[in-house]
């Protein structure tokens, strides 16, 4: 039961860290693409909000390592 829960935890944080890594690389392609269009508000918004999806892409990674350790130890 607990392996369960453990590898559908797993399953969910792979699906929103693909997510995650996939708008936070459009997010920076679409503001290299349309630099020359955005004023500096727009730049920051963009380059910020690819950051974060980037790091949050890298803290699910992290999470899923953490469960795989746990479910190693069943």
């Amino acid at each position: 039961m607990q392996k369960d829960y453990i590898k559908a935890k797993i399953s969910v944080a792979r699906a929103l860290m693909q997510i995650f890594a996939v708008a936070g690389i459009l997010h920076i392609f679409y503001l290299a693409a349309s630099y020359r269009g955005l004023n500096e508000v727009q730049i920051l918004f963009f380059a910020s909000a690819g950051a974060v999806y980037l790091i949050a892409a890298v803290c699910l990674t992290l999470r899923i390592l953490n469960l795989a350790e746990k479910l190693d130890e069943f």
